[in-house]
């Protein structure tokens, strides 16, 4: 992330599972954010086919739609072509997702006739996000696509952006406090709670329905993460009841996510498998099995890179994912900058769909995925 995660820069926040940062529990807790169902007309691309019904609700509690909620009429399209519209992205992060939901989004606006005058990269900085703002700014963009590094604190900055000019278009999470169609456009994201409960369903499946494992979740209040990392509770609970999660902990940098992992598996040496919430902490829960010699836990997340990717071709620890689709969630945040240039009203919360990694696949299904072949490397050790 997942790929499209907030920073809390000062504390921990309230864990969605009930647990401090860094620390693990036992079992009895239970998941504050909990899935809901939503009615077949709601349901995003895909949705039906996953193992329990995916719940994916808005900032505020909104039901998905699915892309074709965007959609552009040759007309739309003519017009957005002879109105010289620019775009900003200011991203969060850069990654393997974030990277393949540009490429794909420039190559949609492209046919809009919508330009990229600006493309800035937050490192997950808070202030360094806020600087990249003042400086797109100067540039006067019709619209700004972004994802908040903090929700929390981001409201005063993002509001002056729209009152230089800028429609708003969120990708994942918005700022505290906004209003749908009053501080900004829409939001565009994927089915990530179809991918976490796919998730789900392959780690249930590689440990033959029985074990312990662990989860590492994101300890902040950022709303989809929190659905996601439910999810795959829920998931476990529901479909494989003769697996027992004895360990939760939270983790807010996904870069030092290896130290609540160390400690997980020291406390809890019986563990079969770990679920992490997206591919750049499952990263530091690898390393820190092998510094530990753990051959033997399989793990999981939502979302897939190059390095947890070669883990699982060299059978690893990695054993696949769910993941989301940032080639169509890039088609569909282009067309949402079009309704945003035309001055047309989208949906509050868009979605996407999801699908599966695996290492009998993941050659064949990276472009589909991803829009670009997989890494040489991944290919390399496959014999591809």
């Amino acid at each position: 992330m997942r790929r499209w995660t907030g920073l809390v820069p000062v504390m921990c926040l309230i864990a969605l599972l009930g647990a401090s940062c860094g620390s693990s529990g036992d079992s009895s807790t239970s998941p504050a954010t909990q899935a809901t169902v939503v009615t077949k007309a709601t349901e995003a691309p895909e949705a039906q086919a996953s193992p329990m019904r995916p719940v994916m609700k808005g900032p505020n509690g909104e039901p998905a739609v699915g892309a074709d909620a965007v959609e552009l009429s040759a007309s739309d399209v003519a017009k957005l072509k002879a109105g010289d519209h620019t775009v900003a992205f200011v991203w969060h992060t850069t990654d393997t997702f974030t990277k393949a939901v540009e490429i794909a989004a420039r190559a949609r606006l492209a046919e809009l006739g919508v330009r990229v005058v600006a493309d800035t990269v937050a490192d997950f900085d808070p202030a360094k996000q806020r600087n990249d703002l003042q400086t797109v700014q100067a540039l006067k963009p019709d619209v700004i696509v972004t994802l908040p590094v903090d929700a929390s604190s981001s409201a005063s900055m993002f509001r002056q952006a729209t009152r230089a000019g800028s429609k708003l278009v969120f990708i994942s999470n918005i700022p505290a406090g906004f209003v749908h169609n009053t501080d900004y456009v829409g939001v565009v994201t994927t089915n990530v709670v179809d991918a976490a409960q796919k998730s789900a369903m392959l780690l249930g499946t590689k440990l033959s329905g029985k074990g312990k494992i662990g989860v590492l979740y994101y300890d902040a209040e950022f709303f989809i993460v929190n659905q996601w990392d439910a999810a795959f509770e829920e998931t476990i609970k529901t479909k494989f009841p003769d697996i027992e999660i004895v360990a939760r902990a939270g983790f807010v940098d996904p870069a030092k996510a290896n130290e609540p992992a160390s400690a997980m598996i020291t406390r809890y040496p019986d563990l079969d498998g770990i679920y992490v919430s997206w591919q750049d902490p499952a990263v530091g829960v690898l390393t820190a099995l092998r510094a530990a010699g753990r051959k033997n836990i399989a793990v999981t997340d939502v979302g897939m890179n190059e390095t947890t990717a070669l883990d699982m071709a060299r059978d690893g620890n990695f054993i696949g994912a769910g993941v989301d689709g940032p080639v169509a969630m890039g088609q569909a945040l282009a067309n949402e900058v079009g309704y945003a240039a035309l001055g047309k009203q989208a949906p509050a919360f868009l979605v996407t769909g999801s699908s599966v990694l695996t290492k009998e696949d993941a050659i064949e299904r990276w472009p589909s995925v991803y829009g670009v072949q997989a890494p040489e490397s991944l290919r390399e050790e496959l014999g591809e």
